[in-house]
């Protein structure tokens, strides 16, 4: 067990040991991180933080990209999934968004009216928050699969 040693002015008042404990299931969840991810060393290598709810201090939720509220390893390679998904949502809405806008300008070059032009802009943007919500749908119907529920 690792050691801290607490000085108040530069006088030693304390020591600290530090304990971390690995829930059963560990291997487990890196296996399937591992299967996840390709291999260990992408993990090493990712640009994304993922902090665990009531665990560690008050600054990490603020610094990590991905904040899991239980204090359960088994939801984080949930949450690799979820944001891969998350992904590609926003490159289809993305793409969604670049071609009304494309085709807008287009109509807006080629002398027609204004709100048309505007009444499209604003359909895509319903079209483009819709598309977005399919991730909780199919989310909340995988999670009432999961409870039981039909």
């Amino acid at each position: 067990m690792p050691a801290v040693l607490v000085e108040v002015d530069s006088v030693p008042v304390g020591v600290l040991g530090i304990a971390d404990r690995l829930p059963p299931d560990a291997a487990d969840i890196v296996a399937a991180l591992a299967t996840l991810t390709g291999s260990t060393p992408a993990l090493a290598a990712a640009h994304t933080g993922i902090t665990m709810g009531r665990a560690g201090s008050d600054l990490a939720p603020a610094t990590a990209d991905a904040v899991v509220v239980r204090d359960e390893l088994v939801t984080v390679p949930t949450v690799v999934a979820l944001s891969r998904r998350a992904r590609g949502f926003v490159v289809q809405n993305l793409v969604i968004a670049s071609v009304f806008i494309s085709g807008l300008v287009v109509w807006d070059l080629a002398g027609h009216p204004l709100p048309p032009g505007v009444l499209g802009h604003e359909g895509s943007t319903v079209i483009v928050g819709l598309n977005g919500l399919r991730l909780l749908r199919e989310a909340a119907r995988k999670r009432a699969g999961a409870g039981g529920g039909k």
